[in-house]
This record gives structure tokens, C-alpha cells and sequence, in this order.
């Protein structure tokens, strides 16, 4: 990848983490600790994208180990963009109930969690176009991430906590100007 799509696509990731953090928005469930922005790896690039060459995305083949990593997780998928992938993986957050740890169809939602967990902390992609796909969405993006996705929400709800904290803050100030 060149260092503009790195750019780009740690950008799209950290973008999602960042929102997760504001307590004024109701399409989310806000997080109680601040995600912290991802950390681009090498190894985990370099594993993404020899896992890309296999031009097939439902590989479930493990992973394993991966340079000084011994815990990492992947999503992948067949887009025409990099930010695409994300935006896509990014859409399970809408059939994900916080709640209940669970996802309201068939899938797992572990894509959408392995972006925003808490514990996440470096992420490295790779891509490869394949012929057997139409272009232009012929792209097989692949991410790696470490730690890999675990069980139960990806964070702890803000909802009660931090943001019932901040709100009550704010409407004391806004209550001082007048």
C-alpha cells in the first residue's frame, strides 16, 4: 500500500473510534472509556496483505501468530475502495444490539466490533485486485488488528456513566450564563 492509502484508510478507522466517543449522538451507543486512535503496524500489513493474494474473502483459515502479535483478528471483504471496506464492516453497527452482545441477523457483528473494541489497538490492511471479481469491485481487502475481537461488548456503555456526567455538567454551565 502506498502511504497515502495507509493514510487514508487509518484515517476512515479512526474516524469510527473518534465518533464512539460523543455523548450527543443517538445512532450510537457512546463508549465509557475513549477509544484511542489505532497505530498502523508493519507485520500486521504485511500478513493482510499475503492473505489478500488468496483472492478468496471467506477464507477462514486461522491465523495465528503474526510477528510480535499473538492474539489478531481480520476482516475482509470485496470493495472498489479501501474507505468502502470500512464504511461496509462499519454497517453491521446497525444491526448490533449493545445491550445483549448481539447482532440481529445471521452474522456475528465481529467486523464492526473489531474496529471499535476498546482493546484494539494497531491495525494493518493490505489489498489485491482479483480477476475472478468484476471490476471495479474486484478488490480483496484485508485488515488485521490486534488484539483480535473477544466475546461481549466491544466497550462499556457511556450512556449512565461518563456521558450522564458530562450532560449534567453542561447543563449547569448553561444554566450559569443566563
Amino acid at each position: 500500500m502506498t502511504a497515502e492509502e495507509v493514510q487514508l484508510i487509518l484515517q476512515v478507522h479512526n474516524e469510527h473510534r473518534a465518533y464512539r466517543n460523543l455523548c450527543d449522538k443517538k445512532d450510537i451507543v457512546p463508549a465509557e472509556e475513549i477509544l484511542q486512535p489505532l497505530e498502523w503496524d508493519d507485520e500486521l500489513a504485511a500478513a493482510a496483505q499475503s492473505w489478500s493474494k488468496k483472492c478468496n474473502p471467506y477464507e477462514e483459515e486461522p491465523i495465528g501468530n503474526v510477528g510480535k502479535w499473538n492474539s489478531v483478528g481480520r476482516n475482509s471483504v470485496i470493495q472498489s475502495e479501501l474507505a468502502g471496506a470500512v464504511a461496509y464492516w462499519m454497517e453491521e453497527s446497525n444491526i448490533y444490539k449493545h445491550n445483549t452482545d448481539s447482532c440481529s441477523s445471521t452474522f456475528e457483528c465481529n467486523s464492526y466490533k473489531q474496529i471499535v473494541q476498546a482493546e484494539t489497538a494497531y491495525v494493518g490492511c493490505g489489498f489485491t485486485r482479483c480477476r475472478q471479481y468484476e471490476y471495479p469491485s474486484n478488490m480483496l481487502i484485508a485488515c488485521y488488528y490486534s488484539p483480535k475481537v473477544k466475546s461481549g461488548p466491544p466497550y462499556t456503555d457511556a450512556t449512565n456513566r461518563r456521558c450522564k456526567y458530562l450532560n449534567a455538567n453542561l447543563n449547569k454551565m448553561k444554566g450559569k450564563g443566563k
